[in-house]
Protein backbone atom coordinates (compact mmCIF):
# COMPACT_ATOMS: atom_id res chain seq x y z
CA UNK A 1 0.00 0.00 0.00
CA UNK A 2 1.34 3.70 -0.65
CA UNK A 3 0.01 6.86 0.80
CA UNK A 4 0.32 10.69 -0.37
CA UNK A 5 -0.90 13.72 1.42
CA UNK A 6 0.33 17.56 2.35
CA UNK A 7 2.85 18.93 5.23
CA UNK A 8 3.31 22.76 5.85
CA UNK A 9 7.02 23.04 5.53
CA UNK A 10 7.16 23.78 8.87
CA UNK A 11 5.43 21.15 10.38
CA UNK A 12 6.93 18.17 7.94
CA UNK A 13 5.83 15.52 10.98
CA UNK A 14 2.13 15.78 10.47
CA UNK A 15 0.59 14.47 7.70
CA UNK A 16 -2.77 16.62 6.07
CA UNK A 17 -5.69 14.58 4.41
CA UNK A 18 -3.81 11.13 3.96
CA UNK A 19 -5.23 9.42 0.59
CA UNK A 20 -4.12 5.86 0.52
CA UNK A 21 -3.59 3.93 -3.00
CA UNK A 22 -2.53 0.24 -3.82
CA UNK A 23 -0.53 1.15 -7.02
CA UNK A 24 1.85 3.34 -8.22
CA UNK A 25 0.12 3.66 -11.24
CA UNK A 26 -3.02 4.81 -8.70
CA UNK A 27 -0.26 7.02 -6.91
CA UNK A 28 0.29 8.95 -10.75
CA UNK A 29 -2.64 9.55 -11.52
CA UNK A 30 -3.64 10.88 -8.39
CA UNK A 31 -0.63 13.34 -8.73
CA UNK A 32 -1.00 14.53 -12.22
CA UNK A 33 -4.72 15.12 -11.46
CA UNK A 34 -4.06 17.63 -8.43
CA UNK A 35 -0.20 18.82 -10.38
CA UNK A 36 -2.22 19.68 -13.21
CA UNK A 37 -1.58 22.33 -15.75
CA UNK A 38 -4.28 25.00 -14.94
CA UNK A 39 -3.14 25.19 -11.61
CA UNK A 40 0.71 24.78 -11.27
CA UNK A 41 3.74 24.99 -14.07
CA UNK A 42 6.23 21.94 -12.23
CA UNK A 43 10.01 22.46 -13.15
CA UNK A 44 10.07 19.20 -13.74
CA UNK A 45 7.11 16.79 -14.73
CA UNK A 46 6.12 14.03 -13.22
CA UNK A 47 6.15 10.35 -14.48
CA UNK A 48 5.09 7.09 -14.08
CA UNK A 49 8.56 5.80 -14.03
CA UNK A 50 9.45 8.78 -11.51
CA UNK A 51 7.08 7.92 -9.26
CA UNK A 52 7.55 4.42 -9.39
CA UNK A 53 11.26 5.12 -8.49
CA UNK A 54 10.53 6.82 -5.66
CA UNK A 55 7.85 4.22 -4.49
CA UNK A 56 10.43 1.58 -4.97
CA UNK A 57 13.08 3.30 -3.17
CA UNK A 58 11.87 2.71 0.45
CA UNK A 59 12.04 6.73 0.58
CA UNK A 60 9.80 9.27 1.04
CA UNK A 61 9.22 11.32 -1.74
CA UNK A 62 8.55 15.06 -1.64
CA UNK A 63 7.35 17.46 -4.05
CA UNK A 64 7.95 20.81 -2.68
CA UNK A 65 5.25 23.50 -4.30
CA UNK A 66 7.06 27.37 -4.79
CA UNK A 67 5.11 30.29 -3.61
CA UNK A 68 3.57 27.99 -1.13
CA UNK A 69 4.51 26.54 2.56
CA UNK A 70 3.30 23.35 1.54
CA UNK A 71 4.49 20.44 -0.07
CA UNK A 72 3.30 16.79 -0.88
CA UNK A 73 4.31 14.14 0.44
CA UNK A 74 4.08 10.28 -0.75
CA UNK A 75 5.66 6.83 -0.53
CA UNK A 76 4.72 3.29 1.18
CA UNK A 77 2.64 3.72 3.95
CA UNK A 78 5.37 1.82 6.44
CA UNK A 79 7.71 4.24 5.12
CA UNK A 80 5.57 7.66 5.50
CA UNK A 81 4.06 6.32 8.91
CA UNK A 82 8.04 6.41 10.10
CA UNK A 83 8.29 9.64 8.94
CA UNK A 84 5.59 11.70 10.38
CA UNK A 85 4.26 11.51 13.62
CA UNK A 86 0.22 11.98 12.94
CA UNK A 87 -2.02 12.50 10.20
CA UNK A 88 -4.90 15.35 10.27
CA UNK A 89 -7.66 15.47 8.09
CA UNK A 90 -9.35 18.99 7.21
CA UNK A 91 -12.89 18.63 6.50
CA UNK A 92 -14.93 18.12 4.13
CA UNK A 93 -11.76 16.02 2.49
CA UNK A 94 -11.99 15.50 -0.61
CA UNK A 95 -8.83 14.44 -3.15
CA UNK A 96 -10.21 16.32 -5.70
CA UNK A 97 -10.75 20.32 -3.66
CA UNK A 98 -7.49 20.75 -2.22
CA UNK A 99 -7.27 24.36 -0.76
CA UNK A 100 -3.46 24.81 -0.75
CA UNK A 101 -4.18 28.46 1.33
CA UNK A 102 -6.46 26.44 4.22
CA UNK A 103 -3.33 23.93 4.71
CA UNK A 104 -0.81 27.25 4.42
CA UNK A 105 -2.96 28.53 7.43
CA UNK A 106 -3.71 25.96 9.24
CA UNK A 107 -2.11 25.90 12.97
CA UNK A 108 -1.20 22.55 13.94
CA UNK A 109 -0.88 22.27 18.31
CA UNK A 110 1.98 20.01 19.39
Amino acid sequence: MFILGLIKTERPDVLINPVSHSTPKDVFDWLDRFFNPADFDLETPITLEAVDQVLQSGKVGRINMNGYRVALLFGKTKVVEGATTRYIHLMPRSSEDVDITKIENLVIPD
